[in-house]
């Protein structure tokens, strides 16, 4: 009887810490573009000097993969892999999705493909990656235009069902090949209805990333009396959350206005001290005067001074800018 009781009150006893467990170190990081875009060509040793100097652990890197799963410019990933373990900067991928799910009218062809993308990718990189994100926003492309995203009726929830099937068959494909692996959804704003969904559709993933800029209002009371996202995030879906995406909407400049500067420090403050949220990552390393040009086909002046760094010589050397020096000063002092 003894004995029962003894097992009994470890029993108790595992479970009360279990549920007051505190998170681990918590995860700084940036996100960077090394395999897609201009700015980040040809200079990954100084991507990685500047997370360096910032104690900036982790590095938030888009991966163009093809439809099965394999790393176009497979070759660069590899450098760039072999560089930041020497720097022990750990990279989180994120792994682009097939935009051609939402075409298709089988979900079960959807399943089959997003299952063999997920054990392709897996089983080549699952020896360096802890992490993996699958897909990007991917919320901003089933939700009906005009709608606040909160409820499963405010997206297509006719291509939902292919999405899903696809989102299903990349995490199964994954963990498949790689049990150890922690799967990061993510999502925009309070469009917590496309969670909604992944969760209707029993998709296997572990973490709810979330992106929030300063035109959301604070993350601890959302525009539009929303209330504190995280709080909301975590009662609802019982996840931990990473918050993947996070800036001044529209970036800064030299001169960082006052009340960026307090709504960025603001929001640290409260994001740190979260006991729902693990990570942060700032969006994004550097500046893209590409998308300034208006010649290019991509042009989008919105998306050019998201960075921590400007460059003073293009694409070789970097002017810090306020925000790198703020987001610096803030993780040193809370580390």
């Amino acid at each position: 009887m003894l004995k029962l009781l003894l097992g009994t009150g470890l029993v108790l006893i595992h479970l009360v810490t279990s549920a007051q467990a505190t998170r681990g170190t918590f995860k700084y990081g940036v996100c960077g573009h090394p395999l897609t875009q201009e700015a980040y060509s040809n200079n990954i040793d100084l991507q990685l000097k500047i997370l360096k100097s910032i104690n900036s652990k982790f590095y938030r890197i888009d991966l163009p993969v093809d439809s099965l799963g394999y790393v176009v410019n497979s070759d660069l990933l590899k450098e760039i892999i072999q560089k930041a373990k020497k720097a022990t900067i750990k990279l989180l991928p994120i792994l682009v999705f097939n935009k051609s799910v939402y075409k298709t009218n089988s979900s079960d062809a959807a399943y089959k493909n997003g299952l063999e993308y997920g054990k392709n990718f897996s089983k080549t990189y699952k020896l360096y990656f802890d992490y993996y994100e699958i897909g990007n926003e991917e919320d901003n492309n089933l939700i009906i235009p005009q709608r606040h995203g909160i409820t499963v009726a405010d997206f297509d929830t006719t291509k939902a069902i292919y999405v899903m099937a696809y989102f299903k068959g990349v995490c199964d494909g994954i963990k498949q090949e790689d049990k150890f692996a922690k799967l990061i959804i993510n999502h925009a704003w309070i469009h917590w209805g496309f969670l909604d969904l992944l969760k209707k559709y029993k998709v296997n993933y572990d973490i709810i990333g979330c992106h929030w800029y300063s035109d959301m209002a604070d993350l601890q009371n959302a525009g539009g009396s929303f209330g504190d996202v995280t709080n909301h995030l975590y009662q609802r879906f019982a996840k931990r959350i990473w918050i993947t995406e996070f800036n001044i909407r529209n970036g800064s400049t030299y001169s960082l206005k006052s009340t960026d500067n307090a709504w960025f420090l603001r929001n640290l403050r409260f994001i740190r001290r979260n006991k729902y949220v693990d990570a942060l990552f700032i969006y994004e390393l550097f500046d893209e005067p590409a998308f300034a040009n208006k010649q290019s086909a991509y042009y989008n002046p919105g998306e050019a001074v998201y960075g921590l760094g400007a460059w003073k010589e293009k694409y070789s050397l970097v002017n810090q800018k306020p925000i790198l020096g703020v987001y610096k000063k803030f993780i040193q002092q809370n580390p």
